[in-house]
């Protein structure tokens, strides 16, 4: 090789070296607004809406949806206007769209007229209640005078990430900064690894709207699902889900939901027996047991379901019925913790697909504390006419009954291991210390008064004055739970002083706290 040809492939190696040096990494961020070239279908669409709503163009929603639609003349998936979430989240995912909360839809059309009277007739009422902030458009033609395909797609953005990584390694730590807009608060971010496993990351830093977190990928190969959690008036929502891999590719094609292969139901009760089957399915898979269905609860399950069909809405919250929380407490059921998901869609199997790929919806699911499942679903209509089901899924952890012995001495051993813990001798129990407190919580109970003093003949101290002679020191905690997991610690656990203790308890409901609750008194005596 001569000097010259030498000289060739090094200028060669240094030009290679600059190009793959400078390869775009994909990573998920908002795309860019305001105007591209378009179609005049395209422009024709995004016309319509823009001058009915203040709504932003996305050039990466753009692509999607052009991607979206070609798909689907190419192909044939699904039924027009009913679009395959599978399908849509591979198309936003892979142009590095993390929106969650998207609307999309697709129309057939031949001639521009026939268009535009589709999306009147169909689709603009509900745009426009929905109050979308951006939006996408893509159309794809057939040949000449053969059907052409639009897809739209619409979302209200929740969150504004910085750049963040499609793929990862398990050496770095990577640095997540989003500001969350609107009124959504109470930011939350979970992640699902690849085996499953549901985790939260710790927020790093709050400045105002603007939160930063650390995200480490030390579970294995695989895909990670990561989701942002916020709340507003209507209640806990997504404001971003997206994957992230670490050692393996992503899908190079989208995979079709099984839903074009998916039993019709005739009635509620069929469908809501067969997503109980699913949710127990998704439990076994997480070695956990199978839940019963409580009807009470899936009624009340069911009521929200139809709630949200008649008065058009989606939310955890309703004005005619509260939180999930409310719902239940307004019922016989003695519970301790209700976790609700809710969903729309035309299949049960893609509905709890998507559940699951959202490591919060997936919490819920496989709750080892939940004892109980209530499911509602009932059946409507999407703008097209085409027939969806609106589902309620209710997991609840029921309170039993207590033995009351028993309880006695796991609060004893409680207090007594934190006492350990702090170098300090354990609490014997003083039986009539005990009576005094059992006496007092049952009064609590019974006037549904949680208070030291119920009135001038029952005053808790009053009682042990009168009752215990030969003390030196004397002092009462009380508290409401429906556990004994955990005891409050309270100054008089850790005090060296006090070396007898009297505890009484009852079970029952209260009108202001909530149902099946353990009324506990403590008393604490130095002798």
């Amino acid at each position: 090789m001569n000097k010259r040809q030498v000289f060739i492939l090094l200028i060669f190696s240094l030009v290679f070296c600059i190009i793959c040096c400078h390869r775009e990494v994909p990573v998920y961020a908002p795309g860019e607004s305001g105007s591209f070239p378009l179609s005049n279908e395209e422009r024709n669409i995004y016309r319509f809406f823009s001058q009915k709503a203040p709504i932003q163009l996305d050039l990466k929603m753009v692509t999607a949806a052009r991607e979206h639609s070609q798909e689907l003349l190419s192909n044939a998936l699904g039924k027009i206007s009913l679009v395959d979430r599978g399908v849509m989240d591979y198309y936003l995912q892979k142009n590095g769209l993390a929106d969650a909360g998207y609307y999309a839809f697709a129309t057939a059309y031949t001639h521009v007229k026939t268009l535009e009277e589709n999306l009147r007739d169909k689709f603009l009422t509900d745009i426009l209640r929905n109050k979308y902030s951006h939006m996408g458009v893509g159309t794809a033609k057939g040949k000449s005078g053969s059907l052409h395909i639009a897809t739209v797609i619409f979302t209200k953005r929740e969150v504004k990430m910085e750049p963040f990584p499609q793929f990862v390694n398990p050496e770095e730590t990577y640095l997540l900064r989003a500001e969350i807009l609107g009124g959504n608060k109470n930011p939350q971010i979970l992640m699902t690894t690849p085996r499953g496993e549901v985790r939260e990351i710790a927020i790093r830093e709050r400045k105002g709207k603007v939160m930063e977190a650390e995200i480490s990928f030390r579970e294995g190969q695989g895909r990670y699902k990561i989701e942002i959690m916020g709340e507003d008036l209507q209640g806990p929502k997504i404001l971003a889900l997206f994957p992230v891999y670490l050692g393996v590719d992503p899908p190079d094609r989208p995979e079709l939901s099984p839903f074009k292969v998916e039993m019709k139901y005739t009635n509620s009760e069929e469908a809501e027996k067969e997503m109980v089957k699913l949710i127990n399915r998704d439990r076994k898979r997480h070695k956990l047991s199978p839940l019963p269905v409580l009807p009470e609860l899936s009624e009340i399950a069911r009521q929200h379901s139809k709630d949200m069909r008649d008065n058009n809405f989606f939310a955890h919250y309703s004005p005619r019925s509260g939180t999930p929380h409310d719902r239940i407490a307004r019922s016989s059921i003695a519970f301790s913790s209700i976790k609700e998901n809710i969903a729309q869609d035309y299949s049960l199997k893609r509905a709890e697909q998507h559940l699951m790929e959202s490591p919060g919806h997936r919490l819920n699911i496989i709750d080892p504390k939940a004892t109980h499942v209530g499911v509602g679903i009932v059946f409507g209509q999407d703008p097209s006419g085409a027939q969806i089901m609106h589902i309620t899924q209710n997991f609840i952890e029921v309170i039993g009954q207590i033995d009351p012995l028993r309880v006695k001495g796991e609060i004893l051993n409680i207090i007594n291991r934190k006492r350990e813990e702090g170098g300090f001798s354990s609490l014997k129990e003083d039986l009539t210390l005990s009576s005094i407190a059992l006496k007092h919580s049952q009064n609590m109970l019974k006037f549904d008064n949680f208070s030291y003093n119920l009135s001038r003949e029952n005053k808790l101290l009053d009682m042990v004055e009168k009752n215990m002679i030969g003390y030196r020191k004397v002092a009462a905690s009380i508290f409401l739970s429906d556990t004994t997991e955990e005891i409050p610690n309270t100054e008089h656990i850790l005090d060296p002083s006090y070396n007898y203790l009297g505890i009484g308890l009852v079970q029952g409901d209260s009108g202001s706290h909530g149902k099946g609750l353990l009324w506990i008194t403590l008393i604490f005596m130095e002798k």
